[in-house]
């Protein structure tokens, strides 16, 4: 792989290294024939005003800039405008089939309601991983610096709801968890857990509504320990991809930036340089949509492609262990005729995906 850092001795390149995602896509770019040179992330800022692209890939017939990005946060609850612009293609589904059917439309009130609008968003702070994490956190040092603190319990938690608590909500939860370990650390069990023999825990569940009429949920699983309380909070697994966060200036804002200043300062003939921008997102996580690939097409193109036109085309890749498998990508094709097209051979290897067919 080239570097280009030895244009630049004045410079300091500790950040030109590669990261592992950054690595993932060089060795793959250069696998498939093309060659690959770094660009220089300590170049001087008046070369370049909002930061470098990763690479500056070549091929025949191809010159193509690419930027790496994965999001501090991908996981989230609906946004408000998510959720407003769900509840609205859900009715407008709902009415399609009873056309297709012969059918009266039948909703209720709620449905209504939600469908035009006249229904609140029901979360003051839309949770995300991130939050998720930090909410742990808090959980473990409560109990931790609590009267069960030294208790030889191995408690985990299962997180039920989607949404984050706000602070007296997480300060419920923890006290009436603390005193149904009490009960268990002088040998009782509440009345509403349950022990289970063959495995050898006791079991409970949290459930307390909220203002908003939702509900705080969680499981929660008590096993001895040899010493020490010791505390694992499980985040909600039913938080989908964080679109907020993969068009924020994290992702793809901050690469569009890169990707302009670079077409600007330093390419002779920019509107003949391909724009790729590679998304790392956690394992599985759009495996929700691999049930419907029309809905992730137009979710990719709703909220990416069209926001972001001047992208050739937007590749995602989740997780996957390098000594055991070969990255997966799932790539779509920007139909905007006014920028360069991204060549599809380059990702025809027999796994990975590209849209539009």
């Amino acid at each position: 792989m080239k570097k280009e850092c030895a244009k630049f001795p004045e410079s300091k390149h500790t950040d030109c290294e590669l990261n592992p995602d950054e690595k993932i896509m060089a060795d793959y770019f250069e696998s498939r024939g093309l060659i690959v040179e770094r660009l220089c992330v300590g170049k001087p800022k008046k070369i370049e005003k909002e930061g470098t692209p990763d690479f500056r890939i070549v091929g025949k017939n191809l010159v193509c800039i690419c930027e790496v990005k994965r999001p501090d946060s991908p996981t989230g609850d609906l946004s408000e405008s998510d959720w407003k612009y769900v509840n609205r293609l859900e009715f407008e589904q709902w009415k399609e089939e009873a056309k297709k059917q012969n059918t009266n439309l039948t909703v209720t009130c709620e449905q209504l309601e939600l469908a035009n609008g006249k229904i609140d968003y029901p979360d003051n702070e839309r949770n995300t991983g991130v939050l998720e994490e930090e909410k742990a956190k808090k959980i473990k040092k409560l109990l931790e610096e609590s009267t069960v603190g030294n208790f030889p319990l191995a408690v985990t938690i299962y997180r039920s709801d989607p949404f984050s608590w706000t602070q007296e909500e997480l300060q419920g939860f923890v006290n009436h968890l603390i005193d149904k370990l009490s009960l268990i650390g002088a040998g009782k069990i509440s009345p509403d857990w349950n022990v289970n023999g063959d495995f050898h825990f006791i079991y409970g569940e949290y459930r307390k509504a909220r203002a908003d009429g939702r509900y705080i949920h969680n499981q929660i699983f008590v096993r001895l320990a040899e010493k020490g309380l010791k505390i694992e909070v499980l985040p909600n697994s039913d938080l989908g991809v964080n679109w907020e966060s993969i068009e924020g200036k994290g992702v793809c804002r901050k690469a569009q930036k890169q990707i302009k200043d670079q077409l600007l300062y330093r390419e002779s003939k920019p509107e003949k340089v391909i724009r790729l921008v590679v998304i790392f997102l956690e394992q599985n996580l759009l495996f929700e949509y691999f049930s419907n690939i029309d809905k992730l097409e137009s979710e990719i193109n709703r909220r990416v492609l069209s926001k972001f036109p001047e992208f050739s085309a937007v590749v995602f890749c989740e997780n996957f262990d390098p000594r055991f498998s070969r990255p997966n990508f799932l790539v779509f094709h920007t139909e905007n005729n006014n920028v360069p097209s991204f060549p599809k051979d380059i990702f025809d290897d027999g796994f990975s995906q590209q849209f539009p067919k």
